[in-house]
């Protein structure tokens, strides 16, 4: 199948007189477009999991092969197994009284770039943070299959 131009550069059926096809279901290098009801199921599930402070509804949005990326410079983290250990430490025992919030989504193909927002007391540095991230998310099926977080920090008062 021959790709379309992008969406944004389609001209309408007034502008032309001709119906334009759909928008394609494909990325660039051909691979299925992840539906945008996925990628708010995922998000809505993160956050959810997040502000609750739950390592077992963390794990159902992340195939169980996952990779967990919290510092791209660093390991990551592979499998359920390693994940829930990092959530246990990092979010339950080290985290408190989260907020979360997605600010922007954009998805091609299976890739998805979130922006989000969180507020949070820090247990180890005894302070509130807020936090601004980036994270890319691949997505097999209706599961991450790897995730790559870049954010920044600041303690507020």
């Amino acid at each position: 199948m021959d790709r379309m131009r992008p969406c944004g550069l389609l001209r309408s059926k007034v502008e032309t007189g001709v119906q334009i096809p759909a928008c394609p279901v494909l990325s660039k290098d051909g691979t299925k477009m992840v539906e945008r009801k996925t990628v708010d199921k995922i998000l809505k599930v993160y956050g959810e999991a997040w502000m609750k402070q739950d390592p077992e509804k963390i794990l159902t949005i992340f195939a169980k092969n996952a990779t967990y990326h919290e510092r791209v410079l660093k390991k990551p983290y592979v499998g359920h197994g390693e994940i829930k250990q990092y959530w246990q430490t990092k979010v339950v025992q080290e985290q408190a009284e989260i907020k979360f919030r997605v600010l922007k989504v954009y998805i091609d193909g299976d890739v998805v770039i979130a922006e989000w927002d969180a507020t949070f007391i820090d247990k180890v540095e005894k302070c509130r943070k807020h936090i601004k991230e980036v994270a890319i998310l691949e997505i097999k099926g209706e599961r991450i299959k790897s995730l790559r977080e870049y954010w920044a920090s600041e303690k507020v008062e």
